[in-house]
């Protein structure tokens, strides 16, 4: 039914496959979604040389902040214990101005003088002796000073990247539209500024039999309003599934069993930074549900005089029937 159904489509209107997708088309090449739901490639490469591979500062770029202020605390306590280490290996007896009695006392003293010259706040009270220990501190000075200048570089990188600062809908739904059934997922900026001339394309790739192979065939969704002038209250994207609608015909299952996948792009200017911005999300065929509808996710405030708009409401919906049965006769 459904390479029937596609056949049928791509006679009566074959310039709505979007062949400037840059994904394959060839089924077995491929497997898994095309993109993860925060929009980035599902793509994992191996191969060639290792270090042209290593992608460094766009990785510490998008760790979550958490993650990122470990790893720089994780670095700065490793590398000075590893310049600790490298004082003992000299010898102690090369640092001056030690006060520790014990040996544990004497490890944190040569410690925290390790901090102090790779911070070059250099206290003064410990200070190297002799050639060997002055050099190993100079070296300690210029890698604090070069690693103190990495991490200011990617924090201001950090917060410097334009983004578009959007949450999309953890899942997509089949709801009544004006009669009809529709395909719907909504998104919503969660910080206090708005984006402006904001441009959405959304694209469906299916598995489909042609020539008794599975190939993959990518479609542009018409959408009910793909075109916005601002954005600051969360927005519902409307693809009626009409007889023109790639997916008419489908129900959940056939979504599922033949990978349909609904690939989200948006582009928008970012006024407070002056750049253009984008956001990608994806919805597989498991994350797709029918007869369902959005509550609305804002209000007016107690005093009438603004807008509220709660985050928390932006997965949540009810469900509704459909008023037309999603499994269709192909139309003649």
């Amino acid at each position: 039914m459904l390479s029937f159904l596609m056949s049928r489509i791509n006679r009566r209107n074959n310039a709505k496959q979007d062949l400037n997708t840059g994904l394959n088309t060839v089924s077995n090449a491929a497997s898994g979604r095309f993109f993860n739901k925060d929009g980035s490639p599902n793509v994992v490469r191996t191969g060639g040389n290792y270090w042209e591979n290593m992608t460094i500062y766009q990785h510490l770029l998008r760790k979550p902040l958490r993650q990122f202020m470990l790893l720089v605390l994780a670095f700065f306590l490793v590398v000075n214990l590893v310049f600790t280490l490298l004082y003992y290996a000299i010898g102690i007896e090369h640092l001056g101005g030690l006060m520790g009695e014990t040996a544990l006392e004497r490890v944190a003293d040569t410690y925290f003088f390790s901090v102090q010259t790779f911070t070059t706040v250099g206290y003064g009270r410990v200070n190297p002796i002799g050639f060997v220990a002055s050099a190993l501190a100079g070296l300690e000075a210029l890698v604090g000073i070069l690693s103190a200048a990495l991490a200011t570089g990617l924090l201001y990188g950090r917060f410097s990247r334009p983004r578009a600062y959007l949450k999309f809908s953890d899942v997509a739904l089949i709801s009544p539209y004006q009669g009809k059934n529709a395909l719907m997922f909504r998104l919503v900026p969660y910080t206090s500024h708005s984006l402006t001339e904001v441009n959405v394309t959304v694209r469906v790739s299916m598995k489909i039999e042609e020539d008794g192979k599975l190939v993959n065939k990518f479609y542009t969704l018409p959408l009910e309003l793909d075109f916005i002038n601002s954005l600051f209250l969360s927005w519902t994207l409307v693809h009626v599934i009409n007889e023109d609608s790639p997916l008419f015909g489908q129900d959940i299952e056939d979504f599922q069993n033949h990978h349909v996948e609904i690939m989200v792009q948006l582009r928008a200017f970012d006024e407070i930074f002056g750049n253009t911005v984008f956001a990608h999300s994806s919805y597989t065929g498991h994350e797709i549900v029918a007869g369902g509808k959005f509550r609305i996710m804002f209000r007016p405030d107690t005093g009438q005089t603004s807008t509220v708009v709660d985050l928390d409401l932006l997965n949540i919906y009810d469900t509704v029937p459909l008023p037309i049965e999603m499994k269709q006769p192909v139309p003649l």
